[in-house]
């Protein structure tokens, strides 16, 4: 889905990947230097404030197409801060869904979250759907 190697700036990256403003500051750049694969890869300061989180929007195009796929992966430099970083999406049917990694780590490490896995979020009041399904 991304691999942050084509981004010329952290302008052109920002553009894309922009702050959710209900919470606290989040900015990504692109780093060359702190990378597990390839050239480069997103690295985010953020600042949870009095909001209590921070994150980042990044629409997709609706033309793509996860069947076949059976989860979502990516690859987090953790800190060992203890912090939780949530992993969402909304569904063409226009659900959220949300996964929880603990940054209980320290380095590199690849984080795999089974479609199986995800929940709906706490605020998101009587969803239609209980369980997220991708069709094969």
């Amino acid at each position: 889905m991304e691999n942050f190697q084509e981004y010329g700036s952290a302008a052109m990256l920002q553009q894309l990947w922009f702050r959710n403003t209900g919470g606290g500051t989040a900015t990504p750049t692109i780093s060359t230097t702190e990378k597990i694969n390839g050239l480069a890869s997103m690295q985010v300061v953020y600042d949870a404030g009095a909001p209590g989180y921070a994150g980042l929007e990044h629409l997709l195009s609706s033309s793509n197409d996860w069947s076949g796929y059976r989860g979502l992966s990516v690859w987090v430099n953790g800190d060992n801060s203890k912090d939780k970083m949530v992993v969402q999406f909304k569904t063409g049917d226009q659900q959220w869904w949300e996964a929880y990694p603990i940054l209980n780590f320290s380095g590199w490490k690849q984080l795999k979250y089974p479609f199986s896995n995800f929940v709906h979020p706490s605020w998101e009041k009587n969803p239609p759907q209980q369980r997220l399904t991708v069709p094969s």
